[in-house]
């Protein structure tokens, strides 16, 4: 593949360039058909005839190249600023859902977890302990709702039926049965609930 300099090139369109010089740069125009159209375009717009500054030159040169490619001057700019502003609405979104994530995480299911239902079917009494380290007898016929874990200032349950407590000792956190009509209350002792 043949290189070309913006320096060989413009000694070529000045006729300074020795023959390999002219060589090298004549197959480089030879290549696509918008290298020749380019070259033209760039002797064109050097021609020292040419009139104006050098900021109006390669104006004029711009221009003529961005009619043949349908370029605009802020073309390049504008697909960048594109770009940013894509990557920053993507990254406002990412933060509205991590932002969203954490607030449910903290207000919502993992705090109200689905409880636990411990139950007896006929005929039948069952051992459990609880998260807290109480431990539950549960009669015949009889269920228990609970949470996966207790929160820091109470142990609460609802029962339906019978069970025997042996509460774990906590004074800071009372345990409290509510049942029918019944809400028993205990911070570290053995009772009977029917």
């Amino acid at each position: 593949m043949t290189t070309v300099t913006w320096e060989l090139l413009d000694r070529f369109l000045a006729q300074q360039c020795d023959a390999e010089e002219r060589a090298r740069v004549e197959r480089w125009i030879a290549g696509p058909p918008e290298r020749g159209l380019r070259a033209g375009l760039l002797a064109e717009a050097l021609d020292p005839t040419s009139v104006g500054t050098r900021a109006d030159v390669w104006a004029r040169l711009f221009r003529r190249l961005s009619a043949t490619e349908g370029l605009s001057p802020g073309r390049a700019r504008s697909w960048r600023r594109r770009l940013a502003v894509a990557a920053l609405g993507a990254a406002v979104v990412a933060a509205g859902i991590l932002v969203a994530f954490a607030l449910t995480s903290r207000d919502g299911i993992s705090q109200n977890p689905a409880p636990r239902v411990l139950s007896t079917p006929s005929g039948q009494r069952a051992g459990f302990q609880l998260p807290d380290g109480t431990k539950v007898i549960l009669g015949v016929a009889s269920s228990l709702r609970h949470p996966p874990a207790f929160d820091t200032s109470v142990r609460e349950i609802e029962l339906e039926g019978e069970a025997y407590f042996e509460v774990a000792p906590d004074t800071r956190r009372p345990f409290i049965v509510r049942a029918r009509n019944l809400v028993a209350e205990d911070l570290g002792t053995d009772f009977l609930v029917r």
